[in-house]
């Protein structure tokens, strides 16, 4: 016998999924939403077996295969696979398989989510902040905050500055996400 259902959903599990998965021929169920998944869907994984009972009448005809897996980065559902809709907002879900609203955030209200007015003085925008670094097109590119006494867990949305190369939050009291 032959590995038939996975589910992984809601984990936070990070990385890409795995095109050996595609090695199941006998899989029919997979489901990998509510993740903290990057990349795209394997295109080997996007049969129209894989979920189909996900799917019944006309949507089986519409539904996009890999989509019934996970939606893709710039997408959301309620529940995270098809119907997957794109979300119009200032900066896009990095996250397959993103459930619920679509997030309309700046970088200036990320940055000041996790840093916190308190913390740090913010005249506008998150390039403003001290210890965030922008590039010339004023996205945020370092945050070296080290040492600040920063309490609490990292934000998730942290993995939507899309141009972030490095985080410093070394000797400070901060948890995973």
């Amino acid at each position: 016998e032959s590995l038939q259902e996975v589910w992984f959903q809601n984990n936070l599990l990070s990385g890409t999924i795995p095109v050996s998965l595609a090695e199941s021929t006998a899989l029919v169920d997979l489901f990998l939403d509510g993740n903290k998944l990057v990349g795209s869907v394997p295109e080997l994984l996007c049969k129209h077996s894989i979920n189909i009972d996900f799917s019944t009448g006309d949507n089986q005809t519409m539904r996009e295969k890999c989509d019934s897996i996970s939606c893709r980065i710039g997408t959301i559902s309620i529940e995270g696979v098809f119907p997957c809709r794109s979300c119009a907002t200032r900066i896009e879900n990095p996250y397959l398989g993103r459930k619920g609203e679509c997030d309309d955030l700046t970088e200036g209200q990320i940055i000041d989510a996790f840093l916190g007015k308190e913390n740090i003085d913010i005249l506008g925008s998150a390039c403003d902040y001290d210890g965030v670094h922008c590039n010339e097109e004023k996205k945020v590119v370092e945050i070296v905050v080290a040492g600040l006494g920063l309490k609490g867990t990292l934000p998730d949305n942290l993995g939507y500055l899309s141009m972030l190369s490095k985080l410093d939050v070394s000797d400070n009291e901060l948890t995973g996400y």
